[in-house]
């Protein structure tokens, strides 16, 4: 048995003991990265040796599903936020965690929060050209999604404003946006790409994707 799915088994018996001794208890061991030590803490607080991760966060990070389930059963807070206020489903996206993206994201996990740096979960997944991931999030309508972003050929950018949304924009905004805009200097360019994807959802753009050269 590897560590992961030892870890995994002790836990299980752990939620076990504490659920039927008292349904109201919300704590749980987990290990300390730092020490390997075990630690009994409430489920929504950070562990120890960590950078503010919580047991929900720690779950996602090691692709046990399972173990998103046993903290929610015991109140664990779905978006709860890390050192980095991120979200187990940033997490999740960050790392591929397909089956933990799914698990969170049937348990009403919410999509639209930023992180410190201004990225929500389905930006991450973005990034990695995770289809499935991706699929997941349309499926839930976890997030407000306008179709902003590089076409595949690199080309040019996808931007979701009418002529008409355009006019409306007071002058403060249509500079940060036309700012925003020319920062894009490549596909690669993933964070003035987010940073432009973040303004038009602040600014409420939507509708159809013209595209700018």
């Amino acid at each position: 048995m590897n560590n992961k799915n030892f870890l995994l088994v002790l836990l299980l018996i752990q939620f076990n003991n504490l659920i039927s001794m008292n349904p109201k208890n919300r704590n749980i061991l987990m290990a300390n990265p730092a020490t390997g030590e075990f630690v009994e803490i409430d489920v929504d607080d950070p562990i120890p040796g960590t950078d503010g991760l919580r047991p929900l966060h720690r779950f996602t990070i090691l692709n046990q599903p399972a173990g998103l389930l046993l903290c929610f059963m015991i109140g664990a807070n779905i978006n709860g936020r890390d050192g980095d206020d991120n979200t187990p489903l940033m997490v999740a996206a960050m790392g591929k965690k397909t089956e933990c993206i799914r698990v969170l994201l049937e348990n009403r996990a919410d999509g639209s929060l930023y992180n410190t740096i201004g990225l929500r979960a389905v930006d991450f997944a973005q990034a990695h050209e995770d289809n499935s991931a991706l699929a997941l999030f349309k499926q839930h309508k976890a997030y407000d999604y306008p179709n902003l972003g590089w076409s595949k050929d690199g080309s040019h950018l996808e931007i979701p404003i009418t002529p008409e949304q355009w006019k409306s924009l007071k002058p403060e905004n249509k500079e940060r946006l036309a700012v925003a805009i020319l920062n894009c200097e490549s596909k690669e360019d993933l964070n003035s790409t987010f940073a432009l994807r973040r303004i038009t959802t602040e600014l409420g753009i939507i509708g159809d994707n013209p595209k700018k050269q």
